[in-house]
C-alpha cells in the first residue's frame, strides 16, 4: 500500500511540474515530465491527455495521437480528450479522422460551440459542406453573437458557392469583432470573389495595418493589387506566401543572399508551387539571363528536359533534396515568381513575347499529322476539370457543358485533360455523336514533355483555368481560357487578355457559377476560326 501511494504521489508531481513547464512554454520538457507521469500511472487518462497537448506543442503530431487515443480508450466519456484527438488530427490533415473525434466530443460537451465549430472545419477540409454548412448553423444558433463562429459558418458558405450569404456573415462577424484579422481577411476574400475587387483591396490593406505580420493577408493584398493590375506594390506583398497558411509555397533549402537582378555572378533560380506556377514564371527566366548573370534553373524533374531546351544559355537541373552541388554553389538565390517584383513591376515591363518554351519538333510534327488525319476541321485541344483542392470546383467546367462548343462546327477534338477521363468522354460519344480523341501516347501528368509536343501539335487550345493553358500560353500557342467569375489573380479582373501570354484569349463568367453563357461564347467565336 505503502508503495502505491509513493507511486502515486510521483506521478501528481511529474503532472505538476510538467504543467508548470508547459506553462512556461517549455514543451519538451513537459512532454518529458507528462511521459514520467504516464510510465508511473499508465491507466491514468489526464496524464495521456496532458502527454499529448505537449506533444502536439512540441509538433509530435503522431506522439499527441497516440497519447490522446489512449486517453479516449481510457476515458470514452471524456469530450476534452475526443475534442484533443480531433485538434491533433486536423493539424496531421486528417479531415475525416479528426471530424468523427470532433462529433464523439460535441456528443459529449453539447453546450460547447467551439466544438461545433472544430467539427464543421474538419467536415469542409474533408470536402462534406452539407453536413459543414449544418454542424456551423447549430453552432450559430447556440452562440450568435460569438465572431469565430459566424466567421466559420461564412467560410463554409462560400466553400459552397452561396457566397453573398456568407457575406453577411463575415460582415456580422465584423460588426462583433471589428480588429480581428482573421475575419478582416475572409470578408476581404469574399468581396474579391463577389466581384467586388476594389472593396477588397481596401479591406485587404485595414487588415494589413491591424496585423502587419500577418503573412496571410499581405499574401492577398498582393494577390488582390495584382488582379487590379497593380503588379509592383502586388508583387511586394505577395512574398508574404513563404510564411502564409494556404497557399502552398514553400521555402528551397537555399543559403545564399536572395538575388536583387544585379549582384553575384550566378544565381540559381527555382520553381515553386505547381506545374502551372512554373511555367507562368519561367516567362521571366529570359530577364534573368539577358542580365548576364550565369543562371542555373532548378525545376520540377518532370519540366527538366523542356526547359533546358528552351533556355539553352541556362543550365537546368531537377528539383532535389538536398539540392545539386551545382545550384548550392551559386552566389545567389531566387524564387522564380519573386522575379516578378524585378522584371514585372507594371503592365509595360512585360516584354509580349509570344511565347518562351519549345516543345520537341519531331514529336510535335508526328502528332500533329496523326491528329490531323483523324477528319476535317482544326484540330482543337480540350481541357476541362482542374485538381486544384482549393478552387478545382469552381474552376471547372464538366463535360455536360461543352455541348455548344463540341456541336457548332466540325473539328477534331483531342483530349488535353490529365487524369483518366474516358469514362467522361464515352458519355459525350454516346450523347453527341462527338467523338473526343485520347492520345495513349501521353501522360499529362507524369511526361510533361511530351504534352508540351502534344499541346504544341493542336490548332487551338481550348480549357478551363489549369496547367493545360499555362502550357499553351508558354509555348505560344492560340489558347482560349474558359474562367470562373472570380478569376485568379494572374488573369485580371477584366478584359479578355492577359499581358503573361500573348496568345491567349480570355473568356469570363458573367454570372458565378453559370458556364453557358461562356460556353456560348467560346462556341461563337469557334465559327470564325480558319481551319488550317
Amino acid at each position: 500500500m505503502a508503495s502505491e501511494e509513493h507511486t502515486d504521489a510521483d506521478a501528481f508531481r511529474a503532472l505538476r511540474e510538467g504543467a508548470a513547464a508547459l506553462g512556461r512554454g517549455d514543451n519538451a520538457r513537459a512532454a518529458e515530465w507528462f511521459a514520467r507521469a504516464v510510465a508511473l500511472a499508465p491507466q491514468s487518462a489526464a496524464a495521456h491527455q496532458a502527454l499529448g497537448i505537449a506533444r502536439r506543442r512540441s509538433g509530435d503530431l503522431t506522439g499527441a495521437i497516440e497519447s490522446f487515443r489512449r486517453a479516449t480508450a481510457l476515458a470514452p466519456d471524456d469530450g476534452e480528450a475526443h475534442n484533443n484527438l480531433g485538434v491533433a488530427l486536423a493539424l496531421r490533415g486528417d479531415d475525416a479522422q479528426a471530424a468523427s473525434a470532433f462529433a464523439r466530443a460535441a456528443a459529449l460537451l453539447p453546450e460547447e460551440p467551439l466544438v461545433l465549430v472544430n467539427r464543421g472545419k474538419a467536415e469542409r477540409k474533408a470536402g462534406r459542406l452539407t453536413e459543414a454548412t449544418a454542424t456551423l448553423e447549430a453552432a450559430v444558433t447556440m452562440a450568435p453573437d460569438r465572431a469565430d463562429v459566424l466567421m466559420e459558418l461564412g467560410t463554409t458558405l462560400r466553400a459552397t458557392g452561396r457566397t453573398h450569404e456568407a457575406l453577411k456573415f463575415y460582415r456580422r462577424a465584423a460588426e462583433i469583432s471589428p480588429d480581428d484579422p482573421r475575419i478582416i481577411n475572409n470578408l476581404a476574400i469574399c468581396l474579391q470573389e463577389l466581384g467586388e475587387v476594389d472593396k477588397a483591396v481596401g479591406t485587404f490593406r485595414r487588415g494589413a495595418e491591424l496585423a502587419p505580420d500577418d503573412m496571410e493577408i499581405r499574401k492577398n493584398l498582393g494577390m488582390a493589387l495584382m488582379l487590379t493590375g497593380a503588379y509592383g506594390p502586388g508583387f511586394d506583398a505577395y512574398e508574404g506566401r513563404w510564411r502564409s497558411t494556404t497557399e502552398g509555397a514553400a521555402m528551397r533549402p537555399f543559403p545564399q543572399p536572395e538575388w536583387d537582378g544585379g549582384s553575384g555572378r550566378s544565381v540559381v533560380l527555382w520553381g515553386e508551387q505547381g506545374i502551372g506556377d512554373e511555367l507562368l514564371f519561367a516567362s521571366m527566366v529570359p530577364d534573368a539571363i539577358d542580365t548576364g548573370t550565369s543562371v542555373i534553373v532548378e525545376s520540377d524533374p518532370r519540366l527538366v528536359s523542356l526547359l533546358a531546351r528552351s533556355f539553352p544559355k541556362a543550365s537546368v537541373v531537377a528539383r532535389r533534396d538536398p539540392p545539386v552541388a551545382a545550384a548550392l554553389a551559386c552566389d545567389r538565390q531566387l524564387a522564380t515568381g519573386s522575379l516578378g517584383r524585378l522584371f514585372r513591376r507594371e503592365r509595360s515591363a512585360f516584354p509580349g513575347r509570344p511565347g518562351y518554351l519549345q516543345a520537341e519538333s519531331a514529336a510535335t510534327y508526328r502528332m500533329r499529322t496523326g491528329y490531323r488525319a483523324l477528319g476535317s476541321g482544326p484540330v482543337i485541344g480540350i481541357a476541362w476539370r482542374s485538381g486544384n483542392r482549393e478552387y478545382g470546383a469552381k474552376r471547372t467546367l464538366s463535360l455536360d457543358g461543352w455541348g455548344p462548343i463540341l456541336t457548332r462546327r466540325p473539328a477534331v477534338f483531342v483530349s488535353l485533360q490529365y487524369g483518366d477521363c474516358r469514362e467522361a468522354v464515352t458519355e459525350v460519344r454516346d450523347r453527341l455523336g462527338i467523338p473526343i480523341h485520347i492520345d495513349p501516347s501521353v501522360d499529362a501528368l507524369t511526361d510533361l514533355d511530351s504534352f508540351a509536343s502534344q499541346v504544341a501539335a493542336v490548332d487551338l487550345i481550348l480549357s478551363i483555368d489549369n496547367a493545360t493553358v499555362h502550357m499553351a500560353g508558354a509555348l505560344g500557342r492560340p489558347v482560349w481560357t474558359l474562367l470562373p467569375f472570380a478569376p485568379d489573380w494572374r488573369w485580371g479582373a477584366q478584359g479578355d487578355t492577359t499581358p503573361w501570354y500573348p496568345t491567349m484569349r480570355l473568356f469570363r463568367q458573367t454570372v458565378a457559377g453559370n458556364w453557358s453563357g461562356v460556353a456560348e461564347a467560346a462556341a461563337d467565336a469557334l465559327e470564325g476560326l480558319e481551319t488550317p
